[in-house]
């Protein structure tokens, strides 16, 4: 069974290419590929290639908790340049998420 991976910034350069080479092990992964703009030419490119499109925002802790759900792995990518996004803060969010599940 394919493990499901999350990514995020999968819209982006860095999260984009990890989300595009999953997708092409499709009998050993499967993608959520998280973005804060669901309906994008990138999000739909990532759909056409069978991932799965999740709208969530990083500075919105609380759209995390579906995103992430279910997931076996996390791709994480955030902007260094801004606090609230930092993967630390990302990371804690994530590992609340997981013990609540």
């Amino acid at each position: 069974m394919p493990r499901l991976i999350a990514v995020t910034g999968a819209t982006g350069n860095q999260g984009g290419s990890v989300a595009k080479l999953l997708l092409q092990y499709p009998e050993e992964y499967r993608v959520r590929a998280i973005t804060r703009d669901a309906l994008s030419s990138s999000s739909k490119y990532l759909a056409d290639l069978g991932a799965e499109i999740v709208q969530a925002d990083l500075t919105k802790p609380e759209t995390l908790s579906a995103a992430v759900r279910g997931c076996w792995g996390v791709f994480g990518v955030t902007n260094f340049y801004d606090a609230v996004c930092s993967l630390g803060n990302f990371f804690r969010y994530v590992i609340l998420i997981q013990t609540e599940n």
